[in-house]
């Protein structure tokens, strides 16, 4: 006697069994009854077996599979510069191709679209799969693994965020949330933060901006308006300074920069003590190693607008992205270069910033913004609007990503007027 495996179609021919309403069954697609039966002592499929039957032999199942994977096997083919290609949509699409193709998607989970085109050289037919990914993904730059995060349609208008100290890409990720109904966002880890990987030699904004400048080249990122908080803001500065023909415009929140008025008010202010203290080689992440929610949750908690604290699922994502002593090093390195900054913003104050830019703060943060305004017109910012957004800290975007959200996309619109 041989021993079949049986397989049904539907559910009409399962019914033919006589096996009880609700009795429990699964799905199996072909690589699911091929594993079971070459891997157990079963002779083969029976496909329907009460009804028009059809029965598939141990060995017909191994020479489908062996045709199956043959028919799947990928060919490599390399096309010479200036080769003439002619792409087209297929007038009929490879069934089983398709099914692998789908099951990978599946797998990665952050394919948002797929095309299979046809591609045609003078010598070749092939098939081309474009795939467009959403989420995460790390990009090599000189060397870094840049975590880079994206949301919504590549086509749309580009938003790129930059995070500050002690946050990561995820504190703009309530902002991207609401943006990326619109506009293609675009947010980072900086180099030795979070999921990035690598620490840079020099964390002087200038240097960081020319990572940024490589990370736009990249992705080949068009209008864009690049926005920045905190130490983001002032790595926003330098890029502005530096290639701001490749900026729609610019937002810099909550921070002062380097050599700009009111800097050198700030930097002497005693209330400011940890700009200081980050300036200590090796000591403050010895100190604060394993202590980071502690330390950080004082800036959280201090520097927010007492109607919106930090919450505690956003503390523990800030804690995990420096939970690392080269991670902390990096971050407190942003500060050990503020005379490296100082000096390079003064060596560009008299590049004129023709783009619009726009300057954000909270009103808890109880500044006097036209001091910043003026340092920005002082240092040739020709195009200069300002924001301020009410009932928020220092931490904004978490505090209130839809004003901050709003204020975002009113400025691009401004953008589109002039």
């Amino acid at each position: 006697d041989k021993v079949y495996l049986p397989a049904f179609t539907d559910a009409e021919e399962l019914s033919k069994w006589g096996i009880p309403e609700n009795m429990n069954t699964i799905t199996l697609n072909f690589d699911d009854y091929v594993e079971i039966i070459l891997d157990n002592d079963i002779d083969g499929l029976a496909i329907n077996p009460f009804g028009d039957y059809y029965i598939i032999s141990k060995k017909g199942l191994e020479n489908l599979k062996d045709m199956k994977k043959e028919r799947l096997k990928v060919n490599e083919v390399r096309i010479e510069t200036n080769s003439k290609l002619i792409i087209s949509e297929p007038k009929h699409l490879p069934t089983m191709m398709m099914e692998a193709i789908k099951n990978c998607c599946d797998d990665l989970g952050n394919v948002n679209k797929a095309w299979i085109l046809e591609m045609m050289t003078e010598k070749d037919k092939s098939w081309l799969l474009v795939l467009d990914f959403e989420g995460d993904k790390n990009i090599v730059i000189k060397n870094i693994s840049l975590h880079v995060v994206e949301k919504g349609d590549v086509l749309n208008p580009c938003i790129f965020f930059i995070h500050g100290w002690p946050t990561n890409w995820r504190e703009f990720e309530k902002v991207m949330e609401i943006l990326s109904k619109k506009f293609y966002t675009v947010a980072i880890d900086l180099p030795g933060i979070g999921e990035s990987k690598g620490s840079l030699n020099s964390y002087a904004k200038e240097n960081i901006a020319d990572y940024i400048l490589e990370l736009i080249n990249v992705l080949n990122l068009k209008n864009i308006i690049l926005v920045g908080c905190d130490a983001g803001g002032q790595i926003v500065y330098s890029c502005i300074k530096n290639f701001q023909e490749k900026l729609s415009g610019a937002i810099i929140m909550n921070v002062v920069i380097p050599g700009v008025s009111p800097w050198n008010t700030i930097k002497n202010n005693p209330y400011i003590w940890h700009f200081r203290f980050h300036l200590i080689n090796d000591l403050p992440e010895n100190l604060v190693s394993g202590r980071e929610e502690i330390y950080f949750s004082y800036f959280y908690d201090i520097l927010s607008s007492k109607n919106n604290i930090i919450s505690d699922t956003y503390k523990s994502y800030f804690v995990q992205a420096y939970s690392n002593i080269d991670a902390l090093k990096s971050g407190f390195d942003l500060y050990r270069t503020f005379n490296i900054d100082e000096e390079n913003n003064i060596q560009t104050k008299n590049i004129s910033v023709e783009i619009p830019v726009l300057y954000l703060r909270g009103k808890q943060e109880n500044v006097d913004i036209n001091l910043y305004l003026k340092g920005f017109k002082e240092n040739g910012f020709k195009n200069l609007y300002h924001e301020i957004i009410e009932d928020c800290g220092h931490f904004s975007a978490l505090e209130q990503p839809e004003k901050v959200s709003e204020v975002i996309e009113k400025f691009e619109k401004l953008l589109n007027k002039i």
